[in-house]
């Protein structure tokens, strides 16, 4: 795969016709070119929203660039196309917004915090890089906080941004059990970037676990105690 490559993957990935056709006008059909573009270049040329992000998104990363170009021409071994191992990657789009109310009762929800994170995070990451922390090294077994505890601790210390949210979640759960068993065997994974307070004043926060009833389903659930002890639980982080 070299830098010639055109640009019409864009089409596989929800770039508007109309915005390719703008892009071709200006000379930008190689790989090159529209790592060289800037969300400025884009807005002055008419290109905005969807289209503009999913530009972006892919010019930021060659890899990821050629290998959606790859996929969209039919290519199988699309590892082989950018020479990295792919496959712990988690791609999100930033666009989509969360909708909390398929996981938590609208009627009993007093208030989601921090809803300006929800656009926070890369647009992509790679699973086996996330950090584990702990509140507390000296914990007990099986010791247990409340969810606001624990919140108000992460949000006192500026540390939310960099944890995972509702998007990272639902993205984990498409890659399917065995890839979650894979990375997460019997843990739970928290949604730090995901809590809500409701009409009683408690906190709950969204979790991804695998399910005890079923073989090979994950399923979400919400919490208002938490395991913190990293072991069912951890509390993990976008690396710096």
């Amino acid at each position: 795969m070299n830098g010639n490559t055109q640009i019409d993957f864009l089409t596989a990935v929800g770039v508007n016709y109309t915005d390719i056709g703008k892009l071709k006008d200006r000379g930008c059909h190689t790989v090159e070119s529209l790592a060289e573009l800037t969300t400025l270049q884009l807005k002055a040329i008419g290109i905005r929203g969807r289209s503009a992000y999913m530009i972006m998104k892919y010019s930021q990363n060659i890899d990821a660039l050629i290998r959606v170009n790859a996929k969209a021409q039919g290519i199988s071994d699309v590892e082989n196309a950018t020479g990295i191992d792919r496959s712990n990657i988690i791609y999100i789009d930033r666009t989509v917004a969360p909708n909390y109310f398929c996981y938590f009762k609208e009627r009993h929800t007093k208030k989601i915090l921090n809803r300006e994170l929800e656009k926070t995070g890369p647009a992509e990451f790679d699973i086996s890089k996330l950090e584990p922390w702990f509140i507390n090294k000296n914990h007990k077994e099986n010791e247990t906080m409340r969810v606001g505890e624990i919140y108000d601790y992460l949000e006192k210390h500026k540390m939310l941004k960099d944890c995972l949210g509702m998007r990272e979640l639902e993205e984990i759960k498409k890659m399917g059990s065995a890839f979650f068993r894979k990375h997460f065997k019997g843990k739970t994974l928290i949604g730090w970037k995901a809590v809500v307070c409701d009409i009683w004043n408690d906190h709950s926060v969204l979790a991804l676990c695998e399910s005890e009833y079923e073989k090979d389903v994950l399923r979400f659930g919400h919490y208002e105690f938490c395991n913190y002890c990293g072991r069912e639980n951890p509390i993990l982080f976008f690396p710096n």
